[in-house]
């Protein structure tokens, strides 16, 4: 028997088959249970029949099948002419045992296929494999609809053989079997190459013109005119609707309607019921597709009504499959509409319901047209969720575009714009299949509606994530957060693959606070509004805190209905999904619990030196107190430039000059100057211009607003130092050191006044500007330049608080009073000229500065000869002088002394001397000198321009010249070129007595 086996294997030849279900089976000598021949999950059976079905038909030929002489034993119409239905195969076989009782062996040969009936959803299959030798093995089974092939053999030694295979596009096939002989039990692997194919002789219209079923259907191709298109080469496959299908029509259409309602039973190729199966959705010669499936009875079905009656008929130039009714194409039918098509069928129950929730119904009642891709019910079920609320309208909109797009339309495009805000799919071809996004199949195509079109998909489209920045610039309530974010550049950061956790505050959110904070402020209250990882509000909730980025805690608690956030910071919309994480909106700005001042400093090494100072100076406890406090922080780079740092009291009162008492930011300080009092006691000047404070003219604000728990710290890049603690410079220095008063130290200069300015003092000096300098006419010269000057000094050091309010005389250096006048704050000196600028300390002394040059109420401003000439007591003087070619000397330059005669001493003469001798007399009344009534007072004599000397006695505070006769009645007439003091008598020199 063994070697009968090994014959056999070596000459044999097996029938392919698709798959080999084992139903129960028996063999011709006795029973055969068919659960011994496979182990379980071995073999699989078509749904359409099963191997037992087969088993059992196939033992006797059945009627209306056609036996070798191509002929049938019944009236079969399709075999009713002899040699024109029985198709015949021939395959190259080989087959391996691959284990059991043969393990090893192998077998090669010819196998014999004729199909011999033709069924809606299978064909029996008959022939023989020929071992060689003469000897052959008989061969019965079934291929089925869907490409599953049975197959039961006997050997000549009444061995047995279940096998089963798939074939593929070309023909070929490989499968398995299973072999029983006497010895055991066998299986294998075998494949069978198709090597030649005996077509029917007739086309397709010979074959329904000879069947007695297809009259009208023969008629109706010929007045369409496409009896010689059915008669060419093809290949072609054909619905053939029987006379019955017809006669269920109300009518038959005509003309070009019944020539397009016949190519829409014509495809273009060779479609067995396997291929049809495998495509569904398949394009006629009318251009509109028909569906191809499987109805609950695994019959197949055209359309979803239309049965197929006998499948698979061979023709020389296609297949033949007889269909029970006319098919109809869709754009001649009344077509529902997509809502309609969906509630018509339970596989889409559950996108109803969702439809329905999402308030989307109408919407597809519309118009249109639209192309949606509609999910199964069995597509929903491999979400995790069903989304909800916007997410669910969201997710229901991305199956969904505006316009009718057939699968051809969508391929060629490559993507779909729905109307979800325009996100797209991506589309593609992949073995025959239409591919969305990748992954997702589209298992039926082009289920045409009344307002667009349908495709059937196998899962739920998710439409793609927003990012978390593409969420916020996406919605004007986040235009703040937006622009935040760009100061903070965090833009990027929130871009990131992530995923994050975003508290995202809205608009109305950040118009809460009182100023948006600014540089590494800002950037650490965003951080404290964003988490690493996705927590979604159940997490949080059930965590209780989550950690930011900033580094602090945020706590999470639900009070009511609400999820309370550090509790007082509601979350009004919660769970955002984003592609890199989730967003919550909150309605106020979360601020991280910020540190003391004292904690701010300690925690930045470029302040080291500043907490090593303060705590030299015992003020650390005092800068950990509730304040709150405005600090002006010295980097260690601003300590850096100082020659030394202060030490005790010294480095306490310049720390203490930093610091304010209460909260000042910078969005506090106005335009211009302001004067803060620091803790210290003095005064700070604080200057803003634009976005920059300037501090006492000199030290700039680097970095504003760093909060804190007890203030504010703003950093400086210098150290501050009180007023009371610098060396201050001289009156001097300061005016030279200050372009505006510029005129001011050009005359001092002139006047020889330098010096004498630069000493101890103290001295109070009340300065003019340039422009005050600029209001004159003409700026002195000589001694009244130095007269004008010194009559804006004053011996000592009166600052505006030493001047009480009202009218004060005060006497200058030049030897005359000032009248100061005090309203309230405003200081104004001679009535006319006002302090602009008070109290700026010198070492000297101190500078007022004034809008205005004083000049002294004695001077007039005019020369001698002008005094004289306006003086009606001097008019014989001046008649002298005039006479005596003089008046050129005393209306010009210089510096004299002038004793001057009045009318009624000219006339005590007995007579006017004339010519030389009145020269002689009149220069006897010049001293080439300035010498006002306190000089002469020191003097005996003085030396006269005419040469010779005039005494002088002061007794009992008048002045005699020469003796006791001429007396001054009137002294210091001060001139721009000296001065005049006026005699009762008429000088004449010794020797003109």
């Amino acid at each position: 028997m063994k070697t009968l086996i090994n014959h056999v294997f070596k000459k044999s030849i097996w029938v392919m088959a698709f798959v080999l279900v084992l139903g129960a089976c028996k063999n011709d000598d006795g029973p055969l249970v068919v659960e011994e021949a496979f182990e379980e999950g071995e073999f699989a059976e078509s749904p359409i029949i099963s191997f037992e079905e087969i088993d059992e038909m196939t033992k006797t030929t059945i009627d209306g099948e056609l036996n070798d002489e191509t002929t049938s034993k019944t009236d079969g119409k399709i075999a009713a002419n002899r040699g024109i239905s029985i198709e015949r195969r021939r395959y190259d076989f080989n087959a391996t045992v691959t284990r059991g009782a043969d393990e090893g062996a192998e077998l090669s040969g010819e196998l014999n296929v004729k199909f011999t009936l033709y069924h809606a959803s299978f064909a029996i299959i008959r022939g023989f494999l020929d071992l060689g030798d003469g000897e052959r093995a008989a061969l019965r089974g079934a291929w089925i609809s869907d490409g599953f092939v049975y197959l039961i053999m006997r050997l000549p030694d009444n061995s047995l053989v279940f096998g089963y295979g798939q074939a593929d596009d070309d023909g070929d096939i490989q499968g398995r079997f299973r072999f029983f002989t006497r010895n055991g039990r066998s299986v294998g692997n075998w494949t069978a190459e198709l090597t030649s194919v005996t077509n029917p002789s007739q086309d397709l219209v010979d074959i329904v013109a000879s069947d007695g079923r297809f009259n009208t259907l023969v008629q109706a191709a010929t007045d369409a005119g496409l009896v010689d298109a059915l008669k060419g080469d093809g290949p072609l496959t054909l619905f053939a609707p029987t006379d019955d299908a017809f006669a269920a029509l109300e009518t038959v259409p005509g003309g070009d309607t019944l020539k397009q309602v016949l190519l829409y039973h014509v495809l273009d190729g060779k479609f067995r019921t396997q291929k049809l199966l495998q495509k569904e959705m398949l394009a006629t010669l009318q251009g509109e597709d028909i569906k191809v499936s499987l109805n609950e009875n695994n019959e197949i079905i055209i359309n979803d009504v239309v049965k197929l009656v006998q499948a698979n008929i061979r023709a020389k130039n296609g297949i033949l499959h007889v269909i029970d009714a006319v098919l109809i194409p869709p754009s001649f039918q009344d077509l529902p509409s997509i809502v309609e098509i969906a509630t018509g069928d339970e596989n889409f129950s559950t996108l109803v319901n969702a439809l329905t929730t999402a308030n989307l119904v109408e919407t597809l009642q519309g118009d249109g047209p639209f192309t949606v891709f509609a999910p199964t019910n069995a597509a929903f079920e491999k979400l995790a969720a069903i989304p909800e609320g916007d997410a669910l309208t969201e997710v229901l909109l991305y199956h969904v575009a505006s316009g009718k797009l057939t699968a051809a339309d969508i391929v060629e495009a490559g993507t779909v714009v729905t109307l979800n805000n325009g996100a797209e799919i991506a589309v593609e071809m992949t073995d025959d299949k239409v591919i969305l996004n990748g992954n997702i199949e589209v298992a039926i195509a082009n289920i045409m509606a009344s307002n667009g079109i349908v495709h059937v998909i196998n899962d739920v489209l998710i439409p793609p994530l927003p990012s978390i920045v593409d969420i916020a610039t996406g919605d004007e309530n986040f235009s703040t957060l937006v622009s935040a974010l760009s100061a903070a550049d965090l833009v990027e950061t929130l871009q990131g693959e992530g995923p994050f956790t975003v508290f995202a505050p809205t608009n109305d959110a950040f118009e809460k606070l009182d100023a948006l904070p600014e540089g590494d402020a800002l950037k650490d209250v965003l951080l404290y509004h964003v988490a690493a990882g996705k927590f979604d509000a159940a997490t949080l909730l059930a965590d209780g805190k989550v950690t930011t980025i900033q580094g602090a805690e945020i706590t999470v608690e639900k009070i009511g209905d609400d999820v309370i956030l550090n509790g007082m910071v509601k979350v009004v919309i919660a769970d955002i999904m984003a592609s890199n994480g989730i967003v919550h909106v909150i309605d106020t700005v979360l601020l991280p619990p910020l540190p003391s001042i004292v904690d701010i400093a300690v925690g930045n090494p470029d302040f080291s030196t500043l907490v090593a100072a303060l705590g030299q100076a015992n003020l650390v406890d005092a800068l950990q107190g509730e304040g709150p406090f405005t600090v002006f922080a010295p980097t260690n780079a601003a300590f850096d430039q100082l020659d030394a740092i202060p030490e005790g009291d010294a480095l306490a009162q310049v720390l203490l000059y930093h610091v304010i008492d209460g909260k000042i930011t910078s969005g506090d300080i106005p335009e211009g100057e302001t004067l803060v009092t620091t803790k210290q006691g003095e005064e700070v000047s604080v200057v803003r211009n634009g976005d920059m404070i300037t501090l006492n003219e000199s030290i700039t604000v680097i970095l504003k607003d760093v909060m804190a728990s007890n203030g504010v710290i703003h950093v400086i890049d210098g150290v501050l130092i009180p007023p009371s603690l610098q060396p201050l410079p001289s009156i001097v220095d300061i005016a030279v050191g200050n372009p505006d008063f510029s005129t001011l130290v050009s005359a001092l200069g002139q006047a020889g006044l330098v010096e004498a300015l630069q000493d101890d003092g103290p001295f109070t000096v009340f300065a003019p500007t340039n422009t005050a300098f600029d209001q004159l006419d003409a700026i002195p010269e000589g001694d009244a330049l130095v007269q004008v000057l010194l009559y804006h000094v004053i011996d000592g050091k009166i600052a505006s608080a030493d001047i009480p309010q009202g009218e004060t005389l005060v006497t200058t250096k030049q030897g005359e009073q000032v009248s100061v006048v005090r309203n309230g704050d405003m200081i104004t000196l001679n009535e006319t000229i006002s302090v602009i600028v008070k109290d700026i300390m010198a070492s000297n002394g101190v500078i007022h500065v004034i809008d205005g040059v004083l000049i002294p109420p004695s001077f007039t401003g005019k020369t001698i000869l002008d005094l004289a000439k306006e003086t009606p007591e001097l008019s014989t003087l001046v008649s002298a002088v005039e006479a005596a070619g003089l008046d050129g000397v005393l209306d010009g330059e210089g510096s004299f002394t002038v004793f001057a005669p009045t009318n009624d001493a000219f006339a005590q003469l007995a007579a006017l001397p004339e010519g030389d001798a009145l020269v002689e007399v009149l220069k006897y009344h010049v001293v080439g000198q300035k010498l006002l009534a306190d000089d002469l007072k020191q003097l005996h004599t003085v030396t006269t321009l005419q040469g010779q000397d005039v005494t002088i006695f002061y007794n009992n505070g008048k002045i005699y010249l020469n003796g006791h006769v001429i007396q001054v009645a009137i002294a210091d007439i001060e001139a721009t070129n000296g001065v005049v003091h006026v005699i009762t008598g008429v000088l004449i020199p010794p020797a003109s007595h």
